[in-house]
């Protein structure tokens, strides 16, 4: 028995040794990408080159991820060349049949195709530059990319040089120059030929160095490069956006008698025009968020479904089978609270499309009984917005009779009464915004906002400076966002490459916390 133990203690004692007798491994992870050997390489930036091919040469085992897509050579070749790692070695080889042009400066822009064997790091953007003349050309173009929305910069964005000008070349064709945005969104495109480009900035999620249309954001100039004999250096900076794209049809149903309901891919900024194909019939029109409602008369519908063209997309709607509008037309009162100050307004909304058939039959009226007058606004006919005078007293009722509205069935609307309370002005604050470094040449939407989105809108044209002063603020936080309203419709556009619409620069500026009874001044230069 005691051998058996003797044995066994022996086993262990062996394995012990076994699992002991060498060191821990690792160490600290490579993060380091792969470095060229210069001496042991094909020389870069060399004239009067006349072979063709060139050797790279590591400090390390390296790897060649997608070597097709990701290196890009300019200008274009015709055929595709032989690039293949061997150890530590890269070998590039042009195809046979390539013609090399002559004076020409190559670059051969390896992308992120170099790698390391074992940790996959990258060596990002590195180029081999040769010119089959005398010289290697020597222009650059550098810039800057921001997000058009945040105007911050933004990183890994690939800015394209095309010399083809067509318009559909950056989605067709690989570019004949590019570079990469670093974190500062900064970029330099070098060794550049003394020509006309056009440039694009690409956030190439699928690297493939052209434009991913509806997918990929975008950004471009409307200036084409061009590069006289006294220029050296071109700067362009662009502003990137992600495309709407087209406005397609996500879902359509008409559930109750009086209305269709069409809802599309995206947001709406305004309603897509429509044709009725089979029945003639006096519509209202009107579109919320991302759907759009077309509003009829029922009676005057003969058929059990209609056709409607919008666009390229031909809809056929079923016609509930009551023809009678059941729903009544309802009052929602939408102000967010009950304390107003004289530049508040109240908001209603109406259930149905109508209309204010007698504006005696909404008040606003103080405790003693005295009647303010009211403006009446509404866009859309469903959303009406009321505006007193000077509030003197404490306090107000907001008073709708019984059948001020009419909808477009002829319903009438019921009763709606809010009781307000008027902020003192002790309690309010106010805000100067002197605003500078504006293009007198645009036009700009000045929005101030709070937590709960815009509080005031201001539309400022044709100035290089201006000065707002906001009065009867209530205390909190609030900023003022700048939009560069290109096409005057008030609100923000991204870019919009095929109908050249350049994607709108807005800047938003935090303002110091507003307190009681004080008014702050800020300044803001637009350009900063």
């Amino acid at each position: 028995m005691n051998k058996y133990w003797f044995l066994f203690f022996g086993l262990c004692f062996s394995f012990w040794q076994c699992a002991s007798s060498g060191t821990l491994g690792g160490g600290p992870k490579d993060k380091e990408p792969p470095e060229i050997v210069v001496e042991e390489s094909s020389p870069n930036f060399q004239t009067n080159f006349s072979g063709r091919s060139f050797d790279l040469t590591f400090d390390e085992f390296v790897v060649l991820r997608d070597p097709i897509k990701q290196i890009v050579v300019s200008p274009p070749l015709t055929y595709i060349p032989e690039v293949k790692n061997r150890g530590k070695k890269i070998l590039f080889r042009f195809n046979e049949k390539e013609i090399i042009k002559d004076s020409t400066t190559y670059t051969v822009n390896f992308g992120e195709a170099i790698q390391d064997l074992h940790e996959n790091n990258k060596l990002v953007n590195y180029r081999y530059v040769f010119s089959t003349g005398d010289i290697i050309d020597s222009l650059s173009v550098k810039g800057t990319v921001i997000d058009a929305l945040t105007s911050k910069p933004v990183e890994n964005v690939t800015v394209m040089l095309y010399h083809n000008l067509q318009d559909s070349a950056f989605v067709k064709e690989k570019p004949f120059y590019f570079a990469r945005t670093g974190k500062d969104g900064a970029f330099s495109i070098e060794n550049i030929k003394r020509d006309t480009f056009r440039i694009f900035a690409v956030l190439d999620e699928n690297v493939s160095y052209t434009y991913n249309e509806g997918v990929e954001s975008l950004g471009y100039n409307d200036t084409l490069i061009t590069f006289s004999d006294s220029t050296n250096i071109f700067e362009s900076n662009l502003a990137l956006s992600k495309p709407l794209g087209k406005l397609r049809i996500f879902d359509s149903e008409s559930k109750s008698a009086g209305l269709f309901k069409i809802k599309f891919n995206r947001p709406l900024d305004s309603a897509p025009s429509f044709k009725f194909l089979n029945d003639s019939l006096q519509t209202f029109a009107s579109y919320q968020g991302d759907s759009l409602m077309i509003w009829y008369q029922p009676t005057q519908i003969s058929q059990d479904s209609i056709l409607i063209l919008l666009d390229s997309d031909t809809l056929n709607f079923k016609i509930p089978a009551s023809s009678t509008v059941s729903q009544a037309l309802k009052l929602t009162n939408l102000t967010n609270n009950t304390f107003l100050s004289n530049f508040d307004t109240i908001k209603v909304k109406l259930s149905n499309p109508g209309f204010l058939k007698d504006p005696s039959s909404v008040a606003f009226v103080d405790s003693s009984g005295f009647r303010l007058p009211l403006q009446a606004k509404s866009t859309d006919n469903i959303i009406y917005q009321f505006t007193a005078g000077n509030l003197l007293a404490k306090q107000y009722t907001f008073r709708i009779d019984s059948a001020a509205f009419e909808d477009i069935f002829g319903n009438v609307s019921d009763s709606l009464s809010v009781k307000f309370t008027k902020i003192s002005e002790d309690k309010l604050s106010g805000l100067v915004a002197v605003i500078s470094k504006l293009d007198s040449l645009s036009r700009y939407v000045v929005s101030l906002e709070d937590n709960t989105g815009p509080v005031r809108k201001t539309i400022v044209e044709n100035v290089s400076n201006v000065t707002l002063n906001y009065n009867g603020l209530k205390p909190g936080a609030y900023k003022i966002v700048i939009i560069q309203d290109l096409n005057g419709n008030n609100q923000w556009d991204p870019v919009d490459f095929w109908n050249k619409h350049q994607a709108e620069i807005t800047k938003s500026f935090t303002v110091e916390n507003l307190r009681e009874n004080w008014t702050v001044e800020t300044e803001i230069s637009f350009e900063e």
